[in-house]
């Protein structure tokens, strides 16, 4: 299958793929923690980082606690979920381990805004539907509270450092994750039962947009997939540089010629007389034939590197020269994209940053400030792409500054790359159409939503259950006889504790059970 001989190449997009980023906090002995949450942001597993920044054997380490204790079935979000999932496969711990369990990385829908189309297709969460409509992006509203402790935590002791954060985990673990799971359960069959309302007006979309005849998502998935991969390949090699090299020495030569000639036409047009005047257009000879002569020599030495005899040197009508300036064009349409994709996410980051809560005033204004002299860059990287695009053959579609300014994936910029002879006519190339995929594959999520959702219902109202009748019988073997009357005291407030939190969980989920689309049930399990 083509989707898994996708090799990503987002290290050099990422600081912390980068063992070696965080040299400069050796200084410090604790720089922060990696943390690994369920999607009901419930904390799993805890790793600090010491003397170090976010290398990847926390990770692995954290992987490795998954595997041993829950075994197959694991899906693991990561903002770098496509480069840890290649450098696991080099582990020779983790690696065997992954494999046999089946372990499965990806990209959070957040983050996969800035990864590119390839490693989109193959591990953003959204492609994926079996993971339901989770968009695994818990750490981010996690990091707000956990955030907050670092002022307390700055200049205690380890031990003390460990301790305090030992109870908030514990505290956030009970009071918001599981206090809250009923709510998340819920809001979670509430989403996805709107997503599955929309089917009827997504269908009519569909018929308008492909005149009545249904459209093949999955096979235009692949076909995406093939394409971009072909692209990829479609890299200059050894002889074509050379080929595009030696056209770029030609037309420097033929301009040279032809501004040689106009100075020497006016050399001879103008009055002897004027005796500075054909100094000065002698001095501009003769430094025009000098660059000339070394523009020469390069041509030579090409045609000597590709075997072109000077009688059969290239001209504008050859075919080679119109073969190798069209890749030339092409290259250039490719460097003026790369380009205007730096200034976007230059400017993604810059509007991320301004709208921060934290951002002071100043920093504000400043910000502000470099936010309007980049949208002239903008502007002016767009019209570079434009130029290129309009000597493409064939020709591109040009860009517009209010379209590209509101990229909101990156991938998009790799759409632009790819598209070229034949693309624009497919369906998968089409504005419309990719949006309707998009849809398409949040309906799917919706379907494996409920599925889930339904065992969680289950599974909750179980636990439930059998906590209650545990912590009675407990309770209860505890006074026998007076054995342990401190215990029995301790359990008892465990279970008042529990009682209203049980009891509004039944109250939330019961709201589910009047809908027309639930199919899950409130009876406890075995």
């Amino acid at each position: 299958d083509a989707i898994d001989q996708i090799i990503p190449d987002c290290d050099d997009k990422w600081k912390n793929l980068s063992d070696s980023t965080f040299k400069s906090w050796g200084q410090y002995d604790e720089t922060g923690t990696v943390n690994c949450y369920c999607r009901h942001a419930a904390l799993f597993a805890v790793c600090d980082m010491v003397k170090s920044g976010e290398l990847t054997k926390y990770s692995f380490a954290l992987m490795h606690r998954l595997l041993t204790t829950f075994g197959k079935g694991i899906l693991l979000g990561y903002d770098i979920g496509c480069g840890i999932d290649v450098r696991k496969n080099r582990d020779p711990v983790v690696g065997p381990l992954a494999d046999k369990l089946g372990l499965r990385c990806c990209v959070g829908a957040f983050h996969g805004h800035a990864h590119n189309r390839i490693c989109q297709l193959k591990y953003l969460i959204s492609y994926i539907v079996e993971a339901g409509i989770d968009p695994l992006e818990t750490c981010e509203s996690a990091f707000a509270v956990t955030n907050a402790a670092a002022r307390a935590v700055r200049y205690s002791t380890a031990f003390h450092r460990s301790q305090l954060l030992n109870e908030l985990y514990k505290h956030e673990n009970f009071h918001t994750s599981y206090g809250n799971i009923s709510s998340f359960i819920v809001g979670k069959y509430r989403q996805a039962w709107k997503t599955l309302a929309s089917i009827p007006e997504f269908n009519a979309k569909v018929r308008t947009f492909n005149n009545g005849a249904p459209i093949d998502f999955a096979q235009n998935f692949k076909d995406e997939l093939t394409h971009l991969l072909q692209t990829k390949k479609k890299t200059l090699n050894e002889i074509d540089e050379l080929h595009v090299q030696y056209t770029q020495f030609l037309d420097r030569l033929w301009t040279l010629e032809t501004e040689l000639r106009t100075l020497a036409l006016e050399f001879q047009a103008t009055p002897p007389h004027l005796i500075i005047l054909h100094r000065e257009i002698r001095v501009a000879y003769l430094a025009k034939e000098e660059q000339w002569q070394n523009v020469l020599l390069s041509v030579q030495h090409h045609e000597k590197k590709l075997g072109i005899a000077v009688p059969e040197r290239w001209t504008p009508s050859s075919p080679s020269y119109t073969h190798a300036k069209s890749l030339h064009v092409h290259r250039e349409y490719l460097v003026a994209l790369t380009e205007l994709e730096g200034l976007i996410v230059a400017r993604m980051q810059e509007l991320t940053k301004a709208n921060m809560s934290d951002t002071g005033y100043n920093q504000r204004q400043k910000i502000g400030q470099a936010i309007k002299k980049r949208s002239g860059a903008v502007q002016t990287a767009v019209n570079r792409v434009n130029r290129a695009a309009k000597v493409l053959w064939p020709e591109r579609p040009p860009l517009e500054f209010k379209e590209v300014v509101n990229y909101a994936f990156l991938s998009e910029f790799d759409f632009l790359r790819a598209t070229g002879s034949g693309v624009i006519d497919e369906t998968w190339a089409h504005p419309i159409a990719r949006r309707l995929a998009d849809e398409y594959y949040r309906i799917k999520s919706a379907q494996h939503e409920l599925q889930r959702l339904n065992v969680e219902t289950k599974r909750l109202i179980t636990y439930m259950w059998d906590e209650e009748l545990i912590l009675k019988d407990a309770e209860r073997s505890a006074l026998d006889d007076d054995k342990d009357p401190l215990l029995a005291f301790a359990i008892s407030r465990k279970s008042r504790r529990l009682a209203p939190l049980h009891k509004l969980h039944r109250q939330r989920l019961s709201k589910v059970k009047t809908h027309p689309w639930f199919q899950g049930s409130l009876e406890p399990g075995i």
